[in-house]
């Protein structure tokens, strides 16, 4: 007999937050202001990466942009910050979440960047400035390497959610992505011969007191 009542559950979620900011009437979702901070960021010197062909992707020589530009993205990301630590963890105590580095990422026509996390830090985030049509950021499931110890071959052409290895988030202009910094992540390669990719990555950390005192666990960070 066919089984008939049952179910299959998904538990231990990992959480992704995405937020668009609105687009403004110019359809590039940046003002004035921010286009020139953004020129100046560029002009102010760009490094390559360690890719396998650096040229096609470089990061700003400046790690921390937010420190005095781009103050309303900053704000923008900062709210949402804020917004995803209720929605995903709601602390039993207070304790202040804040953007630690911040840099631009500048990706030509098939750069990518391979698989990878961001250490020291809680939360990151990309926020994408321009992002070319049928682009996307993958994230990778913790768990693969234990899953590759047994592996059944599936007889789907799209593997499901309890056989795939990594989830490919679509991504548009003006659009804010977070994470946990311990999740494997990278950036798919640049699809579009006429649009570069423009984004900015950030980390977040905390202050505050966290664990319990009668339990021997607290910690207070400052």
């Amino acid at each position: 007999m066919k089984p008939t009542d049952f179910q299959v559950a998904g538990i231990f979620p990992t959480p992704i937050y995405i937020a668009q900011r609105e687009i403004g009437l110019d359809n590039s979702g940046l003002t004035e202001t921010e286009d020139k901070e953004i020129e100046e960021i560029i002009e102010n010197g760009m490094m390559a990466t360690n890719d396998t062909h650096p040229e096609l992707r470089s990061m700003s020589e400046d790690k921390y942009i937010f420190n005095d530009k781009l103050q309303d993205i900053k704000e923008f990301c900062e709210d949402h910050i804020d917004n995803y630590v209720k929605e995903v963890h709601n602390p039993r105590k207070d304790l202040e979440f804040y953007i630690t580095q911040s840099w631009l990422n500048y990706t030509k026509l098939g750069g990518s960047h391979g698989m990878h996390t961001h250490q020291n830090s809680w939360i990151s985030g990309v926020f994408y400035l321009s992002a070319p049509e049928g682009n996307g950021i993958s994230f990778y499931d913790p768990n693969m390497r234990i899953k590759r110890i047994l592996k059944i071959d599936s007889s789907l052409e799209n593997p499901s959610q309890w056989q795939g290895e990594k989830i490919t988030v679509p991504l548009e202009t003006n659009q804010l992505v977070l994470f946990p910094s311990w999740l494997g992540h990278a950036v798919d390669p640049n699809p579009e011969q006429t649009t570069t990719r423009l984004s900015l990555a950030f980390n977040v950390f905390f202050t505050g007191p966290i664990g319990i005192e009668s339990d021997l666990t607290e910690l207070i960070l400052k």
